[in-house]
């Protein structure tokens, strides 16, 4: 049986996964350890002949709006039936919608394989394999990968709620039925402990250097009195609270956050040319610039995220983001590529998942639609938009902030109306929301941590 230590606790992660019919509220929490199984090296090369297995079932075919697009074929023996289309089908439901009697098959294959682990680790098995198949799809779809079959290179064993038993905070996970187990304790003082509470423990993931526990509960309903429309930009933060009464638009400038990135880069730059001879130091120092610029960012980040979690709890608010990839954005130009890597976007968004309720959508043409009209023969120009339609200009920021909350309502009300497009709905919903200001309210991320900023903010609306 292997030891347990734990040294310290890790950060969280948090999403929401739909189980079944219910959707359901996931939280991941890391703790530092020393695992030492066997149990590693079969489980990673299983998962790998499961991928390959699955990779030689699909073929390649031309395409006019890709060069060439992965076909999954349902039956591979016959080979009679194809299902495809690029927006919903084809690949995708091949791996998430397969057969009982496919998915049997690969069970009884995957178990015939000489193991003398836990039958269950199996299910597990399918399940990354799925998972990892599915990433490498979107990330081919999107220009991201090419037609290798993915190889694993991490090290980890996905646990089931089936294959462990809980006695108070100790858990015993079974290796080898009857004769192998491997157990550990939750210190009862782990800071997670209290946010859990009431949570069920579910999926463990076990990893040479650390464990991953998993809670989940059903999510509750949540019906939104107000909305915050939040569109990130390379120097500003801009913000549209829209009330039943009113609108207030709060501009945040995060220059400082993205220099604090650019001077620790340069630092790390200059040490590895100055250092290039003498591997130790150079490793160190990255370690110490890398630590320092992770733990200064981060910090203005959670008092920016915590900013915009306290006014949408106030005022019972959901916040709408963009749905914003950085992979998209990049060019031949260096200079612009480190441009777009020193905003830290994605982290912003993860941090505020978490802390409010948020919901992403698709930020085409966010900025050059006309939020009046919903025309697109705009001109966008010195930080202004211009409609030859129906005249009228306005801040470009504003215009993007006003898109993306017309634009999550108007999705929302097409899920019941189907007669109308979603621009004819933009547009009937600009036209009835309260007054948009045309002067923002100029905020820094230093202000961020005061709740005296919070009331005064909530006072204007």
């Amino acid at each position: 049986m292997t030891p347990f230590f734990p040294t310290h606790l890790l950060g969280a992660i948090y999403f929401t996964k739909r189980v079944g019919r219910k959707e359901r509220e996931i939280r991941a929490y890391k703790i530092s350890a020393n695992v030492d199984l066997e149990l590693f090296h079969e489980y990673k090369c299983k998962l790998q002949k499961t991928i390959n297995r699955l990779f030689k079932q699909i073929f390649w075919e031309e395409s006019c709006d890709h060069p060439i697009l992965p076909i999954a074929i349902r039956d591979v023996p016959s080979e009679r039936e194809l299902e495809f289309s690029h927006d919903a089908k084809g690949l995708r439901e091949f791996i998430r919608e397969q057969r009982n009697e496919e998915a049997r098959e690969f069970r009884q294959w995957l178990r015939s394989q000489r193991t003398r682990f836990h039958a269950h680790y199996v299910d597990c098995i399918i399940k990354d394999c799925k998972m990892i198949l599915l990433s490498w799809y979107e990330n081919y779809i999107g220009g991201r990968r090419t037609r290798r079959c993915p190889w694993i290179r991490s090290t980890w064993v996905r646990v089931k709620s089936t294959q462990y038993r809980v006695d108070g905070n100790k858990i015993r996970v079974t290796i080898i039925p009857k004769k192998k187990y491997f157990e550990f304790e939750i210190p009862e003082n782990s800071w997670f402990m209290p946010r859990v509470h009431e949570w069920s423990l579910g999926e463990l993931i076990l990893k040479p250097d650390e464990i991953i526990l998993t809670f989940n509960k059903p999510k509750e309903k949540f019906k939104p009195e107000a909305y915050i429309s939040i569109d990130v930009n390379k120097d500003t933060i801009d913000i549209l609270i829209i009330t039943r009464t009113k609108t207030l638009w709060i501009r945040i400038d995060w220059k400082e956050l993205v220099q604090l990135n650019q001077v620790y880069q340069h630092l790390r730059s200059n040490v590895q040319n100055k250092l290039n001879h003498n591997k130790p130091k150079m490793k160190k120092l990255l370690r110490k610039y890398s630590r320092k610029r992770y733990n200064r960012i981060n910090d203005r980040l959670h008092k920016l995220s915590k900013f915009i979690a306290e006014l949408a709890k106030v005022l019972k608010a959901l916040v709408i983001v963009e749905d914003l990839e950085k992979e998209a954005m990049y060019n031949g130009s260096q200079r612009h590529n480190q441009e777009i890597w020193m905003r830290p976007w994605r982290t912003l968004v993860q941090y505020l998942s978490y802390k409010a309720h948020v919901k992403q959508v698709d930020p085409r043409f966010t900025t050059k639609r006309c939020n009046y009209c919903g025309s697109l023969n705009t001109i966008v120009a010195n930080g202004t938009v211009y409609c030859h339609r129906c005249k009228r200009s306005i801040d470009r920021q504003l215009n993007a902030t006003i898109n993306i909350y017309t634009k999550y309502r108007a999705l929302e009300k097409l899920k019941r109306m189907k007669t109308k497009k979603i621009r004819v709905l933009q547009t009937e919903i600009r036209r009835k929301m309260p007054e948009v200001p045309t002067r923002p309210v100029v905020l820094t991320i230093d202000q961020m941590h005061s709740s005296q900023v919070v009331r005064e903010i909530l006072k204007l609306l």
